[in-house]
């Protein structure tokens, strides 16, 4: 199957008409008995870091006292969904070194093979350094995790800290080898070692604290670059991020656990279908919550069946049984010559109840409007089965008065080859749904391929 290509520009969702790998999170609350495609069982292994506390005296007024409470809970949770008998490394406390750490993902990077699935789990205080890498950061710095041996900045490196670009290296390699990684992060750099009340931290040290000097930060900014970048070829292990937030929001600590953790270790002992359900229900324990805090970021190929393995739903056969909502839906296409919606011709009015025949590059831009608040959760699914969430994870809010907007690109060719996609019919599934109830109606728009 062709790799997919789904991206962001502008306004618009890049949307390749046919999907392989998809991107992160994979899944809405849909009824429980619609068809299935099963995935077999795979190997499957752990590791979980908890930085609880530091070894250099100077960061002792630092140390997280819920990362001991994020171990125990997220072993649980791996065991829960994973089996008992599923290899788990813990490090915690004093244990996780920075040697240590190393060593254990050297060795899963080594061992990792076609189809395994591994967990990568951190819980520690972030911070910034300047970029020490291949100059990849557009700000300058490099993001970090502090582990059990860190100390203050010394000879141009911050002892005891995993830089980004090292974290990246482990993953890709594990990758590369063919595995599917899922990684989450309970940190945040956004730097500034604030207090909040005093039930609460936030899981950062500023860089000052650690000595990194003020010349070496002077272009810093805000931005929201992820951990890991995603860039790997075809045929190369899934990746699935999920952090506390965004780079540069607080992630907040309590004596009980992180806010983060707190709601993730109960999302995943729930083994939900999917990586979508996992972060709705993360994100909705975490807002149930009397704690602040920033709804959680997702990367990578969310689509997936959850870890990677176990049953999806048939998105087509589910929305094929549900009647069809009760709302205005206007659609058009432009056309798009090189893709770019931005400079697209004049929009055309077509009739959703139509099999759609658009040419390349096209630009679909759709209008919804319902008589009562509700959200729609839109995917496009290949003929081949391959399927992208081009909504946002929450859903595409409908206030009820004014009409949400919806817009993306069909393409019909390999967007790094140009090899046609073969023939068949693509869908645009519409899901409507009352807040976090399961979809209970849905439109479908059909797209021609190849003919």
């Amino acid at each position: 199957m062709p790799l997919a290509a789904v991206r962001v520009m502008a306004a618009s969702v890049i949307v390749a008409a046919r999907l392989a790998l998809c991107s992160l999170a994979a899944m809405i609350a849909l009824a429980a008995d619609g068809a299935r495609a099963q995935e077999p069982a795979r190997p499957v292994e752990g590791l979980i870091v908890a930085v609880s506390e530091f070894s250099d005296p100077a960061l002792a007024p630092y140390a997280l006292t819920g990362a001991r409470a994020d171990a125990a809970a997220m072993r649980g949770a791996f065991k829960a969904f994973a089996g008992e008998d599923a290899p788990t490394m813990v490090l915690e406390g004093t244990a996780a070194t920075l040697a240590q750490v190393r060593e254990e993902l050297t060795r899963l990077s080594n061992s990792a093979m076609p189809g395994q699935r591994i967990m990568l789990y951190f819980s520690a205080h972030g911070s910034r350094i300047p970029d020490s890498g291949p100059r990849d950061e557009t700000d300058g710095e490099d993001e970090v995790l502090l582990l059990a041996d860190a100390g203050e900045w010394r000879n141009g490196a911050l002892p005891g800290a995993l830089v980004d670009d090292e974290l990246a290296m482990f993953v890709r390699a594990m990758r590369e080898r063919g595995a599917d990684v899922f990684l989450a992060i309970d940190s945040c750099a956004s730097g500034g070692a604030m207090r909040g009340a005093e039930h609460m931290a936030v899981r950062t040290i500023s860089p000052a604290v650690l000595g990194v000097p003020n010349r070496a930060l002077r272009s810093a900014q805000r931005r929201d670059a992820t951990w890991v970048e995603d860039d790997m070829p075809a045929g190369s292990g899934r990746l699935v991020t999920l952090a506390a937030g965004p780079t540069g929001d607080a992630a907040w600590d309590t004596p009980e656990g992180g806010l983060f953790t707190r709601s993730l270790a109960p999302a995943l002992a729930a083994s939900p279908a999917d990586f979508v359900a996992l972060v709705r229900e993360q994100r909705q324990l975490q807002a149930r919550s009397a704690l602040p805090g920033p709804a959680s970021e997702a990367g990578g190929a969310i689509e997936s069946a959850f870890f990677f393995a176990g049953d999806l739903p048939d998105l087509v056969a589910n929305a094929r049984a549900m009647p069809l909502p009760d709302w205005t839906l206007d659609l058009h296409s432009a056309a798009a010559p090189r893709c770019d919606g931005e400079t697209a011709g004049p929009p055309h009015l077509r009739n959703p109840a139509e099999r759609l025949h658009l040419d390349h590059c096209d630009a679909v831009m759709l209008a919804l409007a319902a008589p009562e608040p509700g959200f729609v959760d839109a995917w496009y699914v290949d003929s081949a089965g391959g399927r992208t969430l081009i909504s946002p994870i929450g859903g595409l809010y409908l206030d009820g008065r004014s009409p949400a907007h919806l817009d993306f690109t069909f393409i019909s060719h390999d967007p790094t080859t140009g090899t046609p996609f073969p023939a068949g019919t693509d869908h645009l599934l519409l899901f409507w749904r009352k807040g976090s109830a399961a979809a209970d109606h849905a439109a479908i728009i059909e797209f021609a391929v190849g003919d």
